[in-house]
């Protein structure tokens, strides 16, 4: 299984970007009596969503991200992260698309990227 993010990044994740959201696995109907009934969807513990990203990061960083998307292929494959605030090793895939936006002045070629990943 891969890791991310690829071990030659020289830089480091970004937490203006890092967020935790909790999936809701939850089945939930309402009666005609307006009572709620809800049970949980399955056994299995309801997973993560998580957002982090990286600031500033140079063309040779962004080509390496670029690369492992392709050798996940994008949402297909699990991968292990690595939990910024905690060190928790987490499987994940990809959530959404990879997002680049260019930040290079002058003849600098510089990045910030977001990403999205899904707990598995």
């Amino acid at each position: 299984m891969a890791n991310f993010p690829p071990i030659t990044m020289t830089e480091k994740e970004d937490s203006q970007y890092f967020s935790i959201e909790h999936r809701d696995n939850t089945v939930s109907s309402t009666t005609e009596d307006g009572y709620e009934i809800s049970r949980p969807r399955g056994t299995r513990p309801p997973g993560r969503d998580f957002e982090t990203g990286f600031t500033d990061i140079t063309d040779a960083d962004k080509t390496l991200l670029e690369s492992f998307w392709q050798s996940v292929r994008s949402t297909a494959n699990i991968f292990t992260w690595v939990n910024p605030t905690d060190g928790q090793v987490v499987s994940v895939r990809f959530q959404g698309t990879l997002r680049f936006s260019y930040v290079g002045i002058g003849g600098s070629h510089r990045w910030n990227v977001q990403i999205k990943l899904r707990e598995v």
